[in-house]
């Protein structure tokens, strides 16, 4: 997988961004949080929501937040 950068205001460096942070908002999102929320609480952009959780559904990280329904 790419490295994923988060771009910092202020001039700062790019920081790497763990998977761990993008699965725990979209998680999030999943459980019932709005995305507005979610971006406002982790301070990103909603265009980055939705790329991450593309991202995460290509890596095949997408089928552990939304596990196949029993029955």
């Amino acid at each position: 997988m790419d490295e994923l950068f988060v771009t910092p205001a202020r001039g700062r460096p790019s920081l790497p961004l763990p998977e761990a942070v993008m699965r725990f908002y979209v998680q999030q999102v999943a459980a019932g949080m709005s995305v507005t929320q979610a971006c406002r609480h982790g301070r990103f952009s909603d265009t980055t929501f939705y790329r991450w959780r593309q991202i995460l559904a290509q890596t095949g990280s997408a089928q552990e937040l939304n596990p196949p329904a029993a029955g």
